[in-house]
């Protein structure tokens, strides 16, 4: 890998390494790091609503690894659910639509995150 890659473009190479390793084989697989690119005031103010959606819901008990790509008009986070939580799926999919809403240019990107530290 070329010494000069930014935090940016590992992230997308690692999230994508990520994706196609989930998709060919639906195993789980965290590669690399996660960037953050907050210092853009409209990032911070959609990363702020997203996380005020998300901990709103007590079942949910983290969220990282939040991006977004302006460029591609996809925004990614991570989300661990509390062992209890009954459809984690079903979550996902009412944040992923809340959030179109809101944000219809973009693309969400949500994934299930285990907490296997109980």
């Amino acid at each position: 890998m070329d010494d000069n890659l930014t935090a940016t473009d590992i992230h997308h190479l690692s999230r994508s390494i990520a994706v196609k390793v989930y998709n060919e084989t639906k195993i789980i697989l965290t590669v690399g790091i996660y960037a953050s690119n907050e210092r853009n005031p409209e990032v911070k103010m959609i990363k702020d609503y997203v996380y005020e959606l998300v901990q709103a819901d007590k079942g949910i008990t983290q969220i990282h690894g939040f991006y977004v790509d302006e460029t591609k008009k996809i925004i990614t986070f991570d989300l661990v659910f509390d062992f209890k939580y009954k459809n984690p799926p079903k979550k996902i999919e009412e944040l992923t639509a809340t959030l179109s809403e809101k944000y219809p240019e973009y693309s969400f990107y949500i994934i299930e995150d285990k907490d296997f530290s109980v």
